[in-house]
């Protein structure tokens, strides 16, 4: 589920920020990257997102 559809403001909030310093800012590049964002996102990373984001042309 998006982060969207659970807290309504697209996971902008205070408590997301908290949690994102908290999870991948403050431990810096004493962790793997990797492992950060499974701490943050509670999933592996996936590129798929993101290819298809930089695929699909200008927003409308």
């Amino acid at each position: 589920m998006a982060e969207q559809e659970v807290d309504g403001d697209g996971g902008l909030n205070r408590a997301a920020g908290e949690r994102f310093r908290r999870e991948v800012l403050a431990p810096g590049g004493s962790v793997d990257p990797a492992a950060a964002y499974r701490a943050f996102r509670g999933a592996d990373p996936d590129v798929a997102h993101l290819v298809r984001r930089r695929t699909r042309g200008p927003e409308r």
